[in-house]
This record gives structure tokens, sequence and C-alpha cells, in this order.
């Protein structure tokens, strides 16, 4: 008699894309985008990477952790997914939800030409106005300069 192990692979690859994170805010030419990729019982084959919605494409020496060098496109949202192969050719794919955000527009700011003049409790009062916007990632905050002084906060109004 001989005997023979079998295993049986009921079970499908994992796959985590772990940075950059879930939300993320991203500004420059290019990102890692990394993760990793397992199998319970037997290997992963293959991990596959779409950026934006576009075509999977295979990474290279990615088993185990894998990594992708992302030269970053023109600003907007883009959804990340990553896909793992086992040896019995289960599939895994990452949800469509996990989304990055591309933002290399600078905010613009304007300063406003009307000028209110007025005292408040016997001080001299200059009452300025302007605007902060930001195509993508919103403005978190604005500070404003006089003269060389040094620069202070200002309060932004409403969101």
């Amino acid at each position: 008699r001989k005997s023979v192990s079998v295993v049986l692979d009921g079970d499908d690859p994992l796959v985590a894309i772990l940075a950059p994170p879930e939300d993320a805010y991203l500004r420059g030419e290019d990102l890692i985008v990394g993760g990793t990729a397992s199998d319970p019982t037997t290997w992963v084959e293959s991990v596959e990477l779409s950026i934006g919605g576009g075509a999977f494409q295979a990474l290279e020496g990615s088993l185990g952790a894998w990594a992708y060098l992302w030269d970053l496109p023109t600003d907007g949202i883009y959804v990340l997914q990553a896909r793992a192969t086992d040896a019995l050719g289960h599939v895994t794919t990452t949800p469509d939800t996990f989304s990055v955000t591309v933002d290399n527009t600078p905010p613009t700011v304007t300063l406003g030409t009307s000028v209110t003049i007025g005292q408040d409790n016997g001080q001299d009062n200059v009452q300025l106005s302007g605007s902060a916007s930001d195509n993508l990632s919103g403005v978190a905050w604005v500070r404003l300069s006089i003269d060389e002084q040094p620069w202070r906060s200002v309060d932004a109004g409403p969101r």
C-alpha cells in the first residue's frame, strides 16, 4: 500500500492594499502602492493591480508583500483594486470602494478690494475680505501677513 497526501484547497487567497491609506489625499509625481497577498492552504500565483478602473496589471515579484510605483495622474479621485490568484485558480479582489484623491493643484486665494475702517472699543479696526478655495481637498486654514509681520490665522468663515 502506498499513501498519498492530499491537500484540499477550499480557501480563497487573501489580498490587501496597505499603502496609501484609503481616502488619502496624494500629491507629487509618484507614489508606491503596496500591500500583501497570501493563501492559507496553498500559495499565491499572481497579484494584479487596477488603478482608476483600468485593466488589471500583473505585478512582478508579487508573492507575499507587493509594491507598485505609480506615476500619479492628473487631479481626480481614483479607485485602487488588487487581485490575487492562488495555485488552484481561486481569485480574490479587493472591494471597488478603496479610493484616493490626487490633488496637485494649489488652492487659490483672493483678497478683496473693499476695506472697512472703523473703531471697536476705542481701537482702530480694519476689516478685509477675501476668499480661498481648492479644487478637490478643500481649504484647511487661511493665514494673513501684513507688512511682513508674522503670519496670523484668520477666520475662514463657513466651510
